[in-house]
């Protein structure tokens, strides 16, 4: 998604939340994205220093006419959610995905 916005020259912030430094995915492609758009932010948010992502660190970065999208396991997802709603998010602004690790998934499907 990033990546589309960075090819119609949208403006977009990309926040990617994990456990600490040595986990962000992607972190080369995505800074080559972010580098490639004027409208461009990529922000990494790190559990390990900042602690969990509230809605005191999320409202810089939104308003009632953002465009939402989040992806993630179901408990960051709901979290989420209750973030932006303190913040007056409209629902129909907030797009989500979410994902099961492989893993886990392979693991409960031969039980």
């Amino acid at each position: 998604m990033y990546r589309e916005a960075a090819n119609k020259q949208l403006a977009a912030t990309f926040i990617q939340v994990t456990s600490n430094d040595n986990n962000v995915a992607f972190e080369q492609e995505l800074n080559d994205i972010n580098n490639s758009v004027a409208q461009g932010e990529f922000k990494t948010h790190f559990r390990d220093v900042d602690g969990f992502i509230d809605s005191k660190q999320l409202q810089e970065y939104v308003d009632a006419n953002t465009e939402i999208y989040i992806c993630g396991g179901n408990s960051f997802l709901n979290s989420m959610i209750m973030q932006l709603q303190t913040l007056d998010i409209p629902q129909e602004n907030v797009h989500f995905e979410t994902f099961i690790p492989r893993l886990s998934f392979s693991a409960s499907s031969q039980a």
